[in-house]
């Protein structure tokens, strides 16, 4: 099984409005407006991702190819998974966070003045598309040395992209 982590935009509102909510000082937006986790299983090769509307959901990789606009993608580095699949997956058919994700709107305020807050309206069953790419990589890998420190329920696919960029032991760009 190869494993990856996919980054991309598009132009509908939703993706604007998060990338210009997540972009950093000097920079006039964020570049990912979305995180997707890639599964080759060698006779299928699918995309899980969460979305809205829909929630957490797998696809065919061509139809994810079809639909979204993918910026980046590296390759997970690891031996055996170590959560197995079905019990990785089991966050599949879970809603989209919506209020979580407004909830974001507070957290990037609060880092544009170098605060840290914690997402006031998280839920600890719905996701975010980050989360959900959070959540099931490190089911699968494990420790992700690159991610520590992160917060699953404020992290963004920028973020995650910028420490996947800084270097470590467990991605390999595509």
């Amino acid at each position: 099984m190869t494993v990856t982590i996919l980054f991309s935009s598009s132009n509908a509102w939703i993706s604007r409005a998060i990338r210009w909510f997540s972009r950093k000082l000097g920079r006039d937006k964020g570049r990912a407006s979305h995180a997707s986790v890639s599964l080759d299983l060698g006779v299928l090769h699918i995309v899980a991702e969460a979305t809205f509307p829909g929630g957490a959901r797998v696809l065919t990789r061509p139809r994810w190819d079809r639909e979204h606009t993918k910026l980046a993608e590296y390759r997970v580095v690891m031996a055996d998974p170590v959560v197995p699949l079905d019990v990785s997956l089991d966050l599949l058919g879970e809603d989209y966070d919506l209020p979580g994700l407004l909830g974001y709107v507070p957290v990037l305020i609060a880092r544009w003045f170098g605060r840290k807050i914690r997402n006031p309206f998280a839920s600890a069953r719905k996701q975010v598309c980050s989360e959900f790419a959070y959540r099931l990589i490190t089911r699968l890998h494990g420790d992700v040395p690159e991610w520590r420190g992160c917060d699953c329920e404020t992290v963004l696919p920028d973020d995650l992209w910028e420490r996947i960029e800084a270097g470590g032991p467990t991605f390999v760009k595509q």
